[in-house]
């Protein structure tokens, strides 16, 4: 439950999952258009978590709908089977796609704060969200925008120079994992190159960390629907937008969040390093065994913390810019 929001100290947190997963329903329910029915439908429920939302259409699944999960969480997916399936269908799937279903399967998918999640891989994934779909389909989302850049990333708002930002990149999934923010003109651009955007709306859906304080921010939804468009790469969608002044505006920006990430990331490392040695000169060669051991472990401790910098997405993400600024001292 945790794993999909927080819960914070209340004093029934069940009740308060429950309550979550039945208006984020609602929320859903109330984007799709007046004529839509969910007799003899099969839907996706894209990256579902242990069922949250999944369990609200118990009674639809019942009757005569088809529901499918999917998710990345191997632990949340087989608790689903051993609960919720039947009459749910719940599959795992890797941080990269594909999704183990059928060309042309679902009539709907809806991704709860998922591509808000989703960075580099973005395009990807919805390619195989327009796969999945069947031609007259539906992809409901949500989205990071104006009322969420604050809350997150204690940034003000400008449409113009968001575009698709990314930061937090390498942050672990137990810690809220990175964020991806879309400005509207951006999605029109490149998500409209493979799906017909029906609307988008700001703060459409209250975000899941806190459902009743609007001060914490909401997310935004968006309703589309599959293009009949020739096959698309990622490249495609990638792609700057011809004559879009915009794009170079997001691109600089993007760059200033993610240098920001940086400069803290070698802090963060360099205080690692200094502990270490400092720790290291500090191990008593005399000392007692158990005096040793708690030392050895506390060193342990420091290099496997620094290691797992080295190793991190963010590391690996931000070595162009480090390329740069060795270079530039180098001609200094």
């Amino acid at each position: 439950m945790r794993r999909v929001g927080t819960l914070g100290e209340r004093d029934d947190p069940n009740a308060a999952y429950e309550k979550v997963g039945r208006r984020i329903k609602e929320r859903i329910v109330s984007g799709l258009p007046p004529e839509w029915s969910f007799e003899g439908k099969r839907v996706l429920d894209f990256g579902c978590g242990a069922g949250r939302v999944l369990r609200q259409f118990l009674p639809e699944a019942r009757a005569s709908a088809e529901f499918w999960g999917s998710e990345i969480d191997e632990p949340s997916i087989r608790w689903m089977e051993e609960h919720l399936s039947p009459p749910f269908r719940v599959v795992l799937h890797g941080e990269t796609p594909p999704i183990p279903a059928p060309a042309g399967h679902f009539d709907l998918i809806y991704a709860v704060s998922v591509f808000t999640h989703i960075t580099h891989d973005w395009s990807a994934w919805l390619l195989e969200m327009h796969r999945l779909l069947k031609p007259d389909g539906l992809l409901l989302v949500t989205l990071l925008g104006r009322q969420m850049i604050g809350p997150v990333l204690d940034e003000p708002w400008d449409e113009d120079r968001v575009g698709h930002l990314i930061a937090n990149c390498g942050q672990a999934w137990d810690e809220g994992g990175p964020v991806a923010f879309v400005s509207p003109w951006w999605l029109r651009a490149h998500w409209g190159r493979a799906f017909d955007v029906i609307w988008i709306r700001s703060g459409a859906q209250p975000c899941e960390k806190d459902q009743t304080d609007v001060r914490k921010g909401t997310h935004d939804m968006a309703l589309l629907r599959p293009k009949a468009v020739t096959p698309l790469s990622r490249e495609d969608l990638e792609a700057p937008e011809p004559g879009e002044e915009r794009e170079l505006r997001a691109a600089q920006y993007n760059v200033r969040i993610l240098s920001g990430e940086l400069a803290r990331l070698r802090r963060h490392t360099v205080a690692l390093r200094e502990a270490l040695e400092q720790s290291n000169s500090t191990v008593p060669a005399d000392g007692s065994p158990a005096t040793q051991l708690a030392a050895e472990g506390a060193n342990a401790e420091l290099r496997a913390a620094l290691q797992t910098v080295y190793e991190s997405r963010s590391w690996r993400i931000t070595q162009p810019l480090r390329s740069v600024a060795d270079r530039l001292r180098h001609w200094r």
